[in-house]
């Protein structure tokens, strides 16, 4: 009898290690949360962590907390170990990776690994949602923030959005005490409304277009230095208006441009510093005007909604100011 040939099939196989899952990438503190993944998945993704960190039990040695993005909060469960060198800074940069699970009784985190990110290439993404105390602002920050397009002011408005010292307080400030968006996140909305105004003059050349679009943003950043959160003046602010201090407030990130486009970096000063009425009758660029129009409107605009808001429907005309008012054709349709 003919003993049967084993063909390759009824070989025996060496056994092959199982790859460990690949982890998924995080878009997003929002996106995490409307994901519906399964405990023990692994995950990774670059958040700020929340210096509001604690011990989970009398030992201490584990903690939970919340890492942060422009979109919400992660809660998440991490050894002591794991964030001895990274806890220095507020809101430090971080990547992180770890498991799904239930964490303070939510979807959270149980991180296994989180080490300090210094490389910033998503910065208002990072800028931490509850800082913000208009946080659907931050979303409309990102949307414009993509319409930059010229390299070199990309890299720019990248280096300024990255900065904490400016951002966290620019995102949070009121614009004044009692003018225009004198209301916790009014000088980012202010700045946002320039930004969304002079973007669409679409008569000016794109690069052009850009640099304003650019001060538009930034024309009050310096108030980060002048204004406290309830409006009051810092003591430079007593003594300064903030205005002059513009250039002073992105020196490093002015010189940054410099390097990359110099005559950008001249022509976006130049929009900073130029004021209708001040200095120089008329502006060496056109879009100057745009930027101080758009800076009137948003704040006018601001004033008399405000000022109509408190009287009936009915009304065309009220007290804005003193000495100031404000009218509105009230159309009475059939």
């Amino acid at each position: 009898m003919c003993s049967e040939r084993l063909t390759e099939f009824d070989q025996p196989r060496p056994c092959l290690p199982q790859l460990a899952p690949k982890p998924v990438v995080i878009r997003g503190a929002d996106w995490f949360r409307q994901m519906a993944f399964l405990d023990g998945t692994p995950m990774q993704g670059v958040f700020r962590l929340s210096p509001q960190i604690r011990p989970e039990r009398a030992s201490g040695k584990v903690l939970i907390g919340v890492v942060e993005d422009s979109t919400g909060a992660i809660d998440v469960q991490v050894r002591e170990d794991l964030i001895e060198n990274v806890l220095a800074g507020s809101f430090p940069v971080v990547s992180v990776a770890g498991l799904v699970a239930e964490v303070k009784g939510r979807i959270g985190l149980v991180l296994t690994s989180v080490t300090l990110n210094p490389v910033t290439i998503d910065p208002v993404r990072l800028i931490p949602r509850s800082i913000c105390p208009v946080p659907e602002l931050l979303d409309r920050l990102e949307k414009a923030v993509r319409q930059f397009q010229t390299e070199p002011l990309c890299r720019f408005m990248q280096r300024v959005l990255s900065d904490d010292r400016l951002m966290f307080p620019f995102v949070s400030l009121p614009a004044s005490r009692v003018h225009h968006h004198s209301e916790p996140g009014g000088l980012l909305m202010h700045s946002l409304e320039c930004l969304e105004c002079v973007a669409q003059m679409t008569m000016f050349e794109r690069a052009e277009l850009e640099l304003g679009m650019a001060a538009a943003l930034l024309h009050d950043i310096s108030k980060v230095m002048t204004m406290k959160k309830d409006g009051t003046k810092t003591r430079l602010g007593a003594v300064m208006e903030h205005d002059e201090l513009t250039l002073r407030v992105l020196a490093a990130h002015l010189d940054y441009l410099d390097h990359l486009w110099l005559n950008g970096s001249i022509a976006l000063q130049h929009l900073l510093k130029w004021k209708s009425g001040k200095g120089r009758p008329l502006p060496l660029m056109t879009i100057a005007e745009a930027v101080n129009s758009a800076d009137r409107i948003s704040a006018g605009q601001d004033l008399s909604r405000r000022a109509f808001h408190l009287v009936p429907n009915s009304h065309f005309i009220t007290k804005v100011q003193p000495g100031r008012i404000a009218y509105r054709p009230v159309f009475r349709g059939q």
